[in-house]
């Protein structure tokens, strides 16, 4: 019988993304250097017993299994504790993972930047690289080291050059926005292409967005609808919804802001597109979805309650989930009875929402 194997565990002895009983058996064979055990069981005995006698692939290997659940009940502690083991005698994978828990604050550790950038560089150093980007997100952003973009990007880069798609996407926002380095759209493509290729969502969307946007045009990017639609249905067959959303935008014509239809055609993709983002939870999908059909720019000819019931629906989903300006309207909604009874209290509710997380915004 096939059953999930985490990639922590994974990387170490299987190329597969299943593995069977026999395939991680032979896995703890290998690593443990152990005779081939005959079940799950056994198995686990060997990886507990090579791990207290310090071998140090299977304190690694125990800790994966306890961080994810895997043939055993999830134990973060249990877990964090034997990364250390493993990171303490040069594993890598152990440091990174190590790094990991003391940057989100979980194995019982406090959240401590600083230990995490520690861990990261650890692994960073002996070419892991995932430590490799993680460290240049640390440089981007600040944390746990003073802000250094062009420290981040080298780490970025030396991750990227190993095939990390993270690595690469992170370098074509950065080549995107100019952020530490000489903005240069070209090199921003090359990135994100390298990334969107092996199928990273995030630099699918970048892509697409950037193909479809005439901004990037001035900077020696083609708009080519066709080539943003592709890789914006790519990330959207991966679950990607704003992608979705994104794909949705290419099928509107916009004209000094205000949006107006094209085709019958464009406007059945478009509504196709961003219905189904607005059904996978994204809000600024939800919340547009609502606000064409409360401004009538979709089903202009339906009841009038019926569209102002729909944009109800779409506002009430996008505000549950902290968006401002689908809070401020729902207050609209209830304020003046639209789609739903009026209720000056509900009203309130959502209008103070609104206020307070605008506040939040701007500290």
């Amino acid at each position: 019988m096939a059953v999930p194997m985490p990639s922590n565990i994974r990387d170490m002895f299987c190329d597969h993304r299943t593995a069977t009983d026999l395939e991680f058996n032979i896995g703890v064979s290998v690593i443990v250097g152990v005779p081939l055990p005959k079940d799950g069981g056994e198995a686990l005995k060997r990886v507990h017993e090579a791990a207290n006698e310090g071998r140090v692939e299977a304190q690694f290997l125990l800790g994966a299994m306890y961080d994810d659940g895997f043939g055993v009940p999830q134990d973060r502690g249990q877990a964090a504790k034997w990364y250390r083991e493993a990171a303490n005698r040069g594993n890598h994978r152990a440091q990174n993972n190590l790094a990991e828990m003391h940057r989100k604050g979980e194995g019982g550790f406090s959240r401590d930047t600083r230990e995490a950038v520690r861990w990261y560089r650890e692994a960073a150093e002996q070419g892991n690289d995932k430590a490799q980007n993680n460290l240049g997100a640390m440089y981007a952003l600040g944390q746990g080291v003073s802000r250094d973009y062009r420290e981040a990007e080298s780490w970025f880069r030396k991750a990227a050059d190993q095939g990390n798609t993270t690595a690469q996407s992170n370098l074509g926002a950065m080549y995107r926005d100019g952020e530490g380095v000489t903005q240069d759209v070209q090199k921003a493509t090359r990135w994100y292409r390298e990334a969107a290729e092996k199928g990273h969502t995030e630099a699918q969307v970048a892509l697409g967005v950037m193909y479809a946007d005439m901004y990037f045009r001035r900077e020696g990017i083609p708009k080519d609808d066709r080539e943003a639609g592709r890789w914006l249905r790519v990330a959207g067959e991966q679950g990607e919804a704003s992608a979705l959303a994104a794909l949705s935008v290419i099928y509107l014509r916009r004209d000094a802001g205000v949006v107006t239809w094209g085709q019958p055609k464009d406007q059945r993709e478009a509504m196709k597109w961003l219905s189904v983002a607005a059904e996978k939870g994204y809000a600024e999908a939800q919340f547009v979805l609502a606000t064409f059909y409360h401004k009538g720019v979709i089903s202009r000819w339906s009841r009038q309650t019926a569209r102002y019931r729909k944009a109800v629906r779409w506002y009430r989903a996008a505000a549950e989930q902290g968006h401002v300006e689908a809070q401020a309207l729902l207050g609209v909604m209830y304020d003046r009875g639209l789609g739903v009874s009026q209720d000056s209290r509900e009203a309130e509710r959502w209008y103070r929402k609104a206020a307070d997380h605008s506040a939040e915004k701007r500290v």
